[in-house]
Order: structure tokens, then C-alpha cells, then sequence
């Protein structure tokens, strides 16, 4: 489990956590409740958006379903309220 925070120096108080990571075909992006749209990029180490989607927030998780990425590192940026947010997945 990762728990991805803002720079404390923003002043902004968000806290989502990304598990399981490693994953295996999808990830939760948990904590969201307080936000009503989340952008989600996933890029390889290449720095290749592999995914991107938007979402509308409805509960305090949401699941990403990753059927089709190989196994290997990524980068997952997560923008919310202009906000973004950055943290390694490992895909096996």
C-alpha cells in the first residue's frame, strides 16, 4: 500500500492511498471520497502514457482494472482539484 500526499508547504490536506502494489490486473485508488473527479495516467518508464481516463467519484474507492499493461514499473499520476499526485506501481 502507498499513501500519496501533496507537498505539506501547499497547504492541501488530501491523502489517497494506491494498493496493492505490486498489482496484478488492477489497483484501488482509495480515499476519494471528497472529490467528485479524479484524472488517472499511467506511464511506463519511457515516460508513454499507457492509460489515461477520467473518472467521476462516487464512493471512497475506485478500481483501475489493468488487463493489458505488461509487467514492469510505472509511473501513476493522479490529478485531483489541480492537484497532481505521483508514486511508482510495480505491475508484475
Amino acid at each position: 500500500k502507498i499513501s500519496l500526499y501533496p507537498n505539506p508547504a501547499n497547504g492541501f490536506g488530501y491523502k489517497i492511498s494506491l494498493y496493492p502494489n505490486p498489482a496484478n490486473g488492477f489497483v484501488f485508488i482509495n480515499n476519494i471520497t471528497d472529490y467528485s473527479d479524479i484524472n488517472l495516467s499511467i506511464l511506463d518508464v519511457t515516460g508513454k502514457v499507457v492509460y489515461q481516463n477520467s473518472f467521476q467519484v462516487d464512493d471512497s474507492k475506485l478500481q483501475v482494472d489493468l488487463p493489458t499493461h505488461q509487467p514492469g514499473l510505472y509511473l501513476v499520476k493522479i490529478t485531483v482539484d489541480n492537484n497532481t499526485f505521483s508514486e511508482k506501481l510495480e505491475i508484475r
